[in-house]
Protein backbone atom coordinates (compact mmCIF):
# COMPACT_ATOMS: atom_id res chain seq x y z
CA UNK A 1 0.00 0.00 0.00
CA UNK A 2 2.60 2.70 0.86
CA UNK A 3 5.83 1.92 -0.86
CA UNK A 4 7.65 3.21 2.34
CA UNK A 5 5.90 1.58 5.12
CA UNK A 6 7.34 -1.44 7.19
CA UNK A 7 4.67 -4.18 7.14
CA UNK A 8 5.40 -6.40 10.31
CA UNK A 9 2.44 -8.87 11.66
CA UNK A 10 2.34 -9.94 14.98
CA UNK A 11 0.13 -11.56 17.28
CA UNK A 12 -2.24 -9.65 19.92
CA UNK A 13 -0.72 -11.83 22.65
CA UNK A 14 2.46 -11.49 21.57
CA UNK A 15 2.31 -7.29 21.54
CA UNK A 16 0.46 -7.86 25.29
CA UNK A 17 3.23 -9.61 26.49
CA UNK A 18 6.38 -8.12 25.31
CA UNK A 19 8.46 -6.18 27.79
CA UNK A 20 9.62 -3.80 25.42
CA UNK A 21 6.65 -1.89 23.71
CA UNK A 22 6.69 -1.55 19.98
CA UNK A 23 6.76 1.76 18.10
CA UNK A 24 5.59 1.89 14.69
CA UNK A 25 3.40 5.04 12.98
CA UNK A 26 0.30 3.29 12.54
CA UNK A 27 -0.89 -0.26 14.39
CA UNK A 28 -3.81 -1.89 12.66
CA UNK A 29 -5.10 -4.19 15.81
CA UNK A 30 -7.85 -6.59 14.47
CA UNK A 31 -10.23 -7.44 17.29
CA UNK A 32 -12.67 -10.28 17.68
CA UNK A 33 -16.45 -9.18 18.73
CA UNK A 34 -15.43 -10.93 22.22
CA UNK A 35 -12.24 -8.93 22.43
CA UNK A 36 -14.18 -5.48 21.31
CA UNK A 37 -16.67 -6.45 23.75
CA UNK A 38 -14.39 -7.31 26.78
CA UNK A 39 -12.54 -3.98 26.06
CA UNK A 40 -9.50 -4.88 28.04
CA UNK A 41 -7.62 -5.60 25.58
CA UNK A 42 -7.95 -2.70 23.67
CA UNK A 43 -7.04 -0.68 26.49
CA UNK A 44 -3.98 -2.48 27.18
CA UNK A 45 -2.89 -1.90 23.86
CA UNK A 46 -3.25 1.43 23.72
CA UNK A 47 -1.39 1.94 27.02
CA UNK A 48 2.08 0.27 25.78
CA UNK A 49 2.15 1.00 21.92
CA UNK A 50 3.63 4.05 21.16
CA UNK A 51 2.14 5.35 17.64
CA UNK A 52 -1.50 5.51 16.12
CA UNK A 53 -3.60 2.51 16.83
CA UNK A 54 -6.84 1.70 14.68
CA UNK A 55 -9.06 -0.62 15.34
CA UNK A 56 -10.11 -3.51 12.57
CA UNK A 57 -13.01 -4.66 13.98
CA UNK A 58 -15.88 -6.78 13.53
CA UNK A 59 -18.18 -5.35 16.25
CA UNK A 60 -19.30 -1.90 13.85
CA UNK A 61 -22.06 -1.08 16.03
CA UNK A 62 -22.13 2.93 17.38
CA UNK A 63 -21.97 2.03 20.79
CA UNK A 64 -18.41 -0.47 20.38
CA UNK A 65 -16.96 2.57 18.09
CA UNK A 66 -17.88 5.12 20.92
CA UNK A 67 -16.19 2.29 23.53
CA UNK A 68 -13.35 1.98 21.27
CA UNK A 69 -12.76 5.81 20.22
CA UNK A 70 -13.24 6.61 24.13
CA UNK A 71 -9.86 4.88 24.02
CA UNK A 72 -7.56 7.14 21.95
CA UNK A 73 -7.46 4.99 18.82
CA UNK A 74 -7.25 7.41 15.80
CA UNK A 75 -9.48 5.09 14.09
CA UNK A 76 -12.00 2.22 13.74
CA UNK A 77 -12.35 0.28 10.15
CA UNK A 78 -15.45 -2.37 10.15
CA UNK A 79 -13.93 -5.49 8.45
CA UNK A 80 -16.55 -5.59 6.23
CA UNK A 81 -15.23 -2.24 4.64
CA UNK A 82 -13.82 -2.02 1.06
CA UNK A 83 -10.04 -2.81 0.44
CA UNK A 84 -10.30 1.25 -1.06
CA UNK A 85 -11.68 2.25 2.03
CA UNK A 86 -9.42 1.16 4.48
CA UNK A 87 -6.70 2.33 2.25
CA UNK A 88 -8.10 5.61 2.24
CA UNK A 89 -9.14 5.76 6.20
CA UNK A 90 -5.06 4.79 6.92
CA UNK A 91 -3.82 7.76 4.41
CA UNK A 92 -6.49 9.79 6.44
CA UNK A 93 -4.68 8.51 9.91
CA UNK A 94 -1.35 8.94 8.54
CA UNK A 95 -2.10 12.22 7.78
CA UNK A 96 -3.28 13.52 11.65
CA UNK A 97 -6.96 12.50 10.48
CA UNK A 98 -9.13 10.22 12.75
CA UNK A 99 -11.39 8.11 10.90
CA UNK A 100 -14.68 6.81 12.17
CA UNK A 101 -17.27 5.03 10.08
CA UNK A 102 -20.53 6.72 8.83
CA UNK A 103 -22.58 4.31 11.19
CA UNK A 104 -21.80 7.20 14.13
CA UNK A 105 -22.82 9.98 11.47
CA UNK A 106 -26.08 9.12 10.37
CA UNK A 107 -28.96 11.03 11.43
CA UNK A 108 -31.45 9.56 13.78
CA UNK A 109 -31.48 7.38 16.40
CA UNK A 110 -28.94 5.03 13.72
CA UNK A 111 -26.40 7.52 15.40
CA UNK A 112 -26.67 6.59 18.81
CA UNK A 113 -28.30 3.22 19.29
CA UNK A 114 -29.72 0.36 17.53
CA UNK A 115 -31.88 1.34 14.65
CA UNK A 116 -35.46 1.83 15.70
CA UNK A 117 -36.37 -1.52 14.35
CA UNK A 118 -34.24 -3.74 15.89
CA UNK A 119 -35.09 -1.73 18.89
CA UNK A 120 -39.11 -2.34 18.59
CA UNK A 121 -38.61 -6.29 17.68
CA UNK A 122 -36.08 -6.85 20.81
CA UNK A 123 -37.52 -4.31 23.36
CA UNK A 124 -39.80 -7.01 25.64
CA UNK A 125 -36.40 -8.89 26.03
CA UNK A 126 -34.48 -5.79 26.57
CA UNK A 127 -36.50 -3.73 29.27
CA UNK A 128 -39.25 -4.94 32.01
CA UNK A 129 -42.58 -3.60 31.72
CA UNK A 130 -41.70 -0.33 34.54
CA UNK A 131 -38.44 0.07 32.53
CA UNK A 132 -40.74 0.68 28.82
CA UNK A 133 -42.56 2.80 31.32
CA UNK A 134 -40.17 5.32 32.65
CA UNK A 135 -38.78 5.08 29.03
CA UNK A 136 -42.10 6.20 27.56
CA UNK A 137 -41.66 9.05 30.13
CA UNK A 138 -38.12 10.16 29.39
CA UNK A 139 -39.52 10.57 25.74
CA UNK A 140 -41.79 13.25 27.08
CA UNK A 141 -39.15 15.08 28.76
CA UNK A 142 -40.29 14.20 32.34
CA UNK A 143 -37.85 14.46 35.20
CA UNK A 144 -36.83 11.83 37.63
CA UNK A 145 -39.37 13.67 40.27
CA UNK A 146 -41.71 14.22 37.75
CA UNK A 147 -41.77 10.18 36.57
CA UNK A 148 -41.41 8.95 40.33
CA UNK A 149 -44.64 10.65 41.10
CA UNK A 150 -46.52 9.78 37.69
CA UNK A 151 -45.83 6.38 38.43
CA UNK A 152 -45.76 6.00 42.12
CA UNK A 153 -42.22 5.04 42.85
CA UNK A 154 -39.58 6.67 44.67
CA UNK A 155 -36.86 8.66 42.77
CA UNK A 156 -34.21 6.33 43.63
CA UNK A 157 -35.86 4.00 41.74
CA UNK A 158 -36.37 5.92 38.73
CA UNK A 159 -32.24 6.10 39.00
CA UNK A 160 -31.96 2.82 38.80
CA UNK A 161 -34.39 1.99 36.05
CA UNK A 162 -32.73 4.92 33.73
CA UNK A 163 -29.43 3.59 34.38
CA UNK A 164 -30.73 -0.04 33.49
CA UNK A 165 -32.22 1.71 30.22
CA UNK A 166 -29.20 3.27 29.61
CA UNK A 167 -27.01 0.37 29.02
CA UNK A 168 -29.77 -1.94 28.16
CA UNK A 169 -30.35 0.45 24.98
CA UNK A 170 -26.36 1.18 24.71
CA UNK A 171 -26.81 5.13 24.96
CA UNK A 172 -24.69 6.96 26.95
CA UNK A 173 -27.35 9.59 28.37
CA UNK A 174 -31.30 10.11 28.83
CA UNK A 175 -31.73 12.74 25.52
CA UNK A 176 -30.18 9.56 23.43
CA UNK A 177 -33.01 7.42 25.26
CA UNK A 178 -35.41 9.89 24.57
CA UNK A 179 -34.51 9.86 21.03
CA UNK A 180 -35.38 6.13 20.76
CA UNK A 181 -38.62 6.52 22.87
CA UNK A 182 -40.16 8.95 20.70
CA UNK A 183 -38.70 7.39 17.33
CA UNK A 184 -40.32 4.09 18.74
CA UNK A 185 -43.35 6.01 19.52
CA UNK A 186 -43.45 6.99 16.20
CA UNK A 187 -42.88 3.68 14.70
CA UNK A 188 -45.62 1.98 16.58
CA UNK A 189 -48.35 4.80 15.97
CA UNK A 190 -47.70 4.17 12.02
CA UNK A 191 -47.86 0.71 12.74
Amino acid sequence: MYADAEIMRRDIGDLLESENPDTAEIFLVELSAAQQQDGSTLQTLCDRLQGKIVVFGERDTPSAIRQAMAMRVAGFIPKAAPISLVESALRLIEMGGRYLPDALLQEGPEGFAEDPASFSAGSHQKLTPRQREVLVEIGKGRSNQEIASLLGISVATVKLHVNAILSALGVRNRTEAAIIALRTADDTDKD
